[in-house]
């Protein structure tokens, strides 16, 4: 019942008639992994709501088969719900590490594409930017990266370049989406970024400028407000390249 024409066309009632046995034991776990492990999740509500619980309480922890498989493709099929992965994901991932690098391999369980948050940016960028930067920021401000008032533990340095993992992924197609959004509805980012504006942080003042670069005639003077008040926002850019010859 996991292969993927099934799933297509009767994924509500194979949800239905699993859901019973997920009970958080390792057999359980184990049947939500092999039913998802060759097909795409998101073709009912009620069954991708149980993917998201098994990502939310820890199912698919240390999930290693296949999950790129079905990942790779989900932000341009299903851009929508492919934000509401990456947001569960975020959380259960900084909660498992409530301090420091919250990628310490620079990777993540699910073996997310490189190039994930990258696409989300281009089909979703509304989406993206307003369920992920919040949540985002908040983890910034809690972890500082050694004595630094701006850096942070998330990203203590940023490349221009070849994106190497997740994490760089992630702070790209932030930066991205804040651009896109901005383009084409700088009302809208306004709203977004209002939501972070007072935490000083060199990671989130890429995002922000970088979405200001993206209409500078309708959003200049935001851009000119927040940096004015504070001089290490003048501090932002890339620390290094890679990749490009």
């Amino acid at each position: 019942i996991g292969q993927n024409p099934i799933m297509r066309q009767r994924s509500e009632k194979v949800a239905e008639l699993v859901e019973p046995l997920l009970d958080g034991t390792t057999r359980g776990n184990e049947r939500l992994r092999t039913l998802l492990r060759f097909c795409e999740p998101h073709h009912s509500r009620r069954m991708f709501d149980l993917f998201l619980r098994g990502v939310r309480e820890g199912w698919l922890d240390d999930a290693r088969d296949h999950w790129w498989h079905h990942l790779h493709d989900f932000p341009d099929k299903a851009p929508l719900p492919a934000v509401e992965l990456l947001k569960v994901f975020l959380e259960r991932q900084f909660m498992r590490m409530p301090a420091g690098d919250p990628f310490p391999q620079r990777a993540s369980e699910l073996h997310f594409p490189a190039d994930y948050c990258i696409r989300l940016a281009g089909a979703a960028a509304d989406s993206f930017l307003t369920k992920i930067l919040p949540l985002v920021a908040a983890e910034v401000a809690k972890r500082p990266a050694g004595k630094s008032k701006t850096r942070d533990a998330l990203w203590a340095y940023t490349s221009l370049g070849r994106m190497h993992d997740f994490g760089e992924s992630l702070l790209e197609g932030l930066s991205q989406a804040a651009h896109n959004l901005a383009r084409d509805q700088p009302a809208r980012f306004s709203a977004v970024a209002a939501l972070v504006l007072t935490t000083v942080s060199r990671s989130l003042g890429f995002i922000l400028l970088r979405g200001w670069l993206g209409n500078p005639v309708a959003l200049a003077n935001d851009c000119a407000r927040y940096i004015a008040q504070d001089s290490s926002r003048l501090r932002v850019g890339y620390d290094l390249t890679s990749g490009l010859g």
